[in-house]
Formats: C-alpha cells, structure tokens, sequence
C-alpha cells in the first residue's frame, strides 16, 4: 500500500504488509515492524491507540524516539529533588547539585548522548544513584513524529477503505 499526501508525493509512505511482518520506506523514514499477528490494515489502524506497544514490534529503524530538552530538564530536576531529599551534608549537596547541572547543560546543548556515555559524568552520576543506568538513557525520550505519522497513515487508510 502506498499513502501520500493527497494529489501530491509529499510524505510519500510505502507499506508493505507480509503475514507478521510490515516493512515501512518513505519520506518519513524505515522500518521494519515484526507482529504476533498477521499484518494487515484494520488490526494495525488501532495501533494509533498504543503507540508504545507498537514501538516494541519495530525491530529496525531510522529512528523511534527523539529528545525533548524540556522534558529532560523537568525528569532531571526532579530526579535532583529526589536525591536532595534527605541530604543534609552541604558537600554531598553541593556534589549532587553539580552533576545534575552538568547533565542539564548537556541536555541544553543538545549532546545528551555525548553526556550519558561520557564515562567521567556517568561515574559520577552512578556514584550517588547506582540504578542510574535505568533510567539515564530515557531522559527526555519522546516519539520520534514519524513513528506517530505512520500509524496516522496506516489509521488514514482503514478509514478510507472502510467510506
């Protein structure tokens, strides 16, 4: 199936559906979506309803998620009050002040993934949150647009075939 925008080639999106598997190319990127059930439009149309789920089927992609500096700042800091919360030294206060400062300037001047793998950052972070690894690599993880306007298309197209 091909979608586009109508009477045009913008957003050009080829959709090629192959029992469990749908394979995506496009103006808006690739990927190659791996299903437990067959591929076919009506059952993907409603995955526009759990666009995290859908993420979790696609195997390969130019990209699922994008960074949000704002949001960032937010999980950030609130990950900051977390670990101030029962501090009373001034020195481990002034120590967890500055790491968080420093991770939010990385997410300000866009070098997160420089940030979240610069080992000197990372063991200093880990040095007050041993669990940081679970939650460092999400900070700021939003869906990426185009994962979004794929399922809008796929969406798009069941209503039209259904008119």
């Amino acid at each position: 199936m091909i979608w586009a925008k109508p009477g045009t080639n913008n957003y050009y999106v080829r959709y090629v559906f192959d029992k469990c598997l749908l394979y995506i190319t496009g103006d808006l990127g690739d990927a190659v979506v791996r299903l437990t059930e067959s591929a076919n439009l009506k059952s993907l149309s409603s995955y526009i309803r759990s666009i995290s789920y859908f993420i979790e089927k696609i195997q390969c992609s130019t990209d699922k998620y994008d960074f949000d500096e704002v949001l960032a700042i937010e999980e950030l800091n609130k990950e900051r009050n977390y670990h101030l919360e029962d501090v009373e030294d001034d020195d481990e206060i002034s120590n967890i002040n500055k790491i968080f400062d420093d991770l939010i300037t990385a997410a300000r001047d866009c070098e997160w993934e420089y940030a979240v793998h610069n080992e000197d950052l990372y063991d200093r972070i880990t040095d007050i949150d041993p669990d940081a690894f679970e939650w460092i690599d999400t900070v700021g993880r939003v869906y990426d647009r185009r994962v979004i306007l794929w399922l809008v298309g796929l969406q798009m197209a069941w209503e039209q075939i259904r008119e």
